[in-house]
């Protein structure tokens, strides 16, 4: 089976790495949508037009528990994390997270800018996307 989650701690996260990832979107889990709300806990499935969304952890904790079973991964401030297409995970946020993202297609160029625009007025509407 491929592996479809990299997760490297804070202390294995090359300087170049975490310098650029410092310019991508930031995501907050207070604007995930989460069930029961206000739980930290929501499912999520990495099944987007991208081979890997990449990610730094900037703040929080939180426990990703795998859908295929496989062993829950732990994040804390500073780790770094590849979410790989078809991923599927539930996420329990232990403490407000926040974290530094961007998508990329399968030879590991920037596949577009992660934000989702508005079609009438243009401005980043993705805290307000989720249905």
């Amino acid at each position: 089976m491929e592996k479809l989650i990299t997760h490297t701690p804070e202390l294995a996260v090359l300087a170049d790495y975490a310098s650029e990832a410092a310019h991508w979107p930031l995501w907050d889990s207070d604007e995930q949508p989460q069930e029961p709300p206000g739980s930290g806990k929501f499912l999520f499935k990495y099944n987007g037009d991208y081979a890997t969304e990449r990610v730094l952890i900037v703040s929080g904790r939180a426990t990703l528990a795998p859908e295929d079973g496989s062993a829950p991964v732990e994040l804390a401030p500073g780790d770094s994390v590849w979410f790989h297409h078809w991923f599927s995970c539930s996420w329990i946020v232990h403490e407000r997270m926040t974290k530094r993202y961007q998508y990329f297609d399968g030879g590991g160029v920037l596949k577009a800018p992660a934000a989702i625009a508005c079609d009438k007025c243009g401005v980043d509407c993705e805290a307000e996307s989720y249905l």
